[in-house]
């Protein structure tokens, strides 16, 4: 006994593979975006790998606060290109990002740029 319902011409095992995959050279249909020093030209990455040593250092050695570390890689995302209204806007919607996203909250948490567990008491 059959039902009514057929399968549509052309799907199925030999049919249409369904739709592809990114087709752009970098496998993205989208410019590309990185928020890594990778993203950027060699003696720029270097000197921005070296900063973020730097950083990493001065944290283990007390001399910075995590808080001001966090800041300093907010600035440097922002840039000086924009008007600075905009500049100061996107900085607080960042630090907002990072305070509401549990995975980003977490490492910002592991760090220490952040207070512990969201809801607990610093008592």
């Amino acid at each position: 006994m059959t039902s009514g319902i057929q399968r549509p011409s052309g799907s199925g095992p030999a049919g249409p593979a369904g739709p592809a995959g990114p087709s752009g050279p970098d496998g993205s249909d989208g410019p590309e975006v990185s928020l890594s020093p990778a993203g950027i030209g060699g003696a720029e990455a270097a000197k921005v790998e070296g900063r973020i040593a730097q950083m990493a250092e001065a944290m283990q050695a007390g001399s910075m606060r995590p808080e001001d570390a966090l800041a300093e890689l907010l600035d440097g995302a922002v840039g000086d290109d924009l008007d600075p209204e905009l500049a100061s806007e996107l900085r607080e919607m960042m630090h907002e990002l990072i305070a509401n996203d549990p995975y980003l909250a977490s490492l910002a948490r592991e760090v220490g740029a952040m207070p512990g567990e969201p809801g607990a008491s610093d008592e």
